[in-house]
């Protein structure tokens, strides 16, 4: 029998064991976290074969006139927005945010940028900034 239900703590070692298995390069999440809002798995003859924990989480738009200010005093609103956005998402609960850039602004300058605010390019194209 296949069924869906709600995750319960004593599932915990077995989604452990799923994790392990994809052997895909990231570190399993506090799923007991708080900021787990969604906790859920497939059990199919009394075994746990899929797990699904949606988190609270943010994204980011970064509106402004490009004519209205010099490439250094955009850098320093932006840093300013950083700032910001990161004590806002934090009091909001949030445990990171996210940004996709379009192509034609992400260049090296770009990325160079957010990577000095914290942010860090996973290997899908998304910016993801931990809310510290």
């Amino acid at each position: 029998m296949i069924y869906f239900r709600h995750f319960a703590d004593t599932d915990t070692e077995r989604i452990k064991e799923l994790h392990k298995a994809q052997g895909l390069d990231y570190v399993l999440p506090d799923i007991a976290g708080k900021d787990m809002l969604v906790r859920a798995v497939i059990e199919e003859d009394g075994i746990i074969t899929n797990a699904v924990f949606l988190r609270k989480t943010a994204e980011a738009y970064w509106l402004f006139d490009p004519a209205q200010a010099s490439r250094k005093e955009k850098l320093g609103r932006l840093f300013m927005i950083q700032k910001e956005i990161n004590d806002a998402a934090r009091a909001a609960g949030f445990t990171d945010v996210h940004a996709w850039i379009p192509p034609d602004i992400n260049t090296k300058s770009f990325e160079s940028t957010m990577f000095k605010l914290g942010w860090i390019k996973p290997l899908w194209p998304c910016y993801n900034c931990e809310v510290k």
